[in-house]
């Protein structure tokens, strides 16, 4: 299954989206627009750990990485 330029392949694709859901409660609105759907994909991505394979996107997600930068930011 193809979404928005990543491939969501078995466990992984509810992996993504739970932690996505649980963001969703400690996000802000940062840039003003009205919703918190990209500052949950930013999150997401920045708190990936880097792995050495090419085309893979940004990574393995890491939750406890993820959140602690949300807070710290705040």
């Amino acid at each position: 299954m193809k979404s928005g330029g990543y491939v969501a392949i078995g466990i992984k694709g509810n992996l993504y989206t739970g932690m996505a859901a649980l963001l969703f409660d400690v996000v802000t609105d940062a840039n003003g627009d009205g919703r918190l759907n990209d500052e949950v994909r930013t999150a997401i991505e920045a708190g990936c750990q880097e792995i050495s394979i090419s085309g893979v996107g940004r990574g393995r997600i890491d939750a406890v990485k993820t959140v602690a930068q949300i807070y710290d930011a705040s």
